[in-house]
């Protein structure tokens, strides 16, 4: 985008440097021939009175280079203007990108962030994982002793039964 504006001014002052050479050939051809016409009106005053046609040489050689001068301003304050308005262009060029920029490392500070939480996330669900598999292996624990001192206790009373179921029938059969 940038290269188009660019471009685009250099074609623009390229026209403009053709426009103001045509006019200058223009103006030089109009000059020719009023110079012509010109040179004919100072033969014919050279004719009519000698002392006045050296000053009017003179005025018209004075006036040539205030002339000149004026279209060299003109040409540098075009350049001027032509540089100006390129820097102007860049600038906003610069500012273009740098919001462009800016709007990226936001978008990537959103993303960082994002993926912050994420691994918060993450890491709190494995905690969540990790304290669930402990729960359920001191459940098992807590099960199996369960189971085993129940166990002890049934043949604890297995036990008790037949020794009394034993005893019983020593009794009977002793009497």
């Amino acid at each position: 985008m940038l290269l188009e504006d660019i471009s685009d001014l250099t074609e623009a002052a390229v026209d403009k440097k053709k426009a103001a050479k045509e006019d200058k050939v223009k103006k030089v051809d109009k000059r020719e021939n009023d110079g012509i016409r010109a040179a004919a009106l100072q033969g014919l005053k050279r004719r009519t009175a000698d002392g006045d046609d050296q000053e009017s040489d003179y005025d018209n050689n004075a006036e040539t280079p205030s002339k000149k001068t004026k279209r060299a301003a003109a040409a540098t304050s075009d350049v001027a203007s032509i540089v100006q308005a390129i820097s102007s262009m860049i600038e906003a060029t610069n500012k273009l990108k740098q919001d462009e920029l800016a709007a990226k490392q936001e978008k990537i500070a959103a993303k960082k962030e994002a993926v912050a939480v994420m691994k918060e996330e993450l890491a709190l669900s494995h905690c969540k994982l990790q304290l669930e598999e402990q729960r359920y292996l001191l459940d098992k624990s807590e099960h199996e002793a369960r189971f085993q001192l129940e166990k002890t206790e049934r043949e604890a009373q297995l036990e008790f039964m037949r020794s009394t179921i034993e005893m019983m029938r020593s009794m009977t059969s002793n009497k």
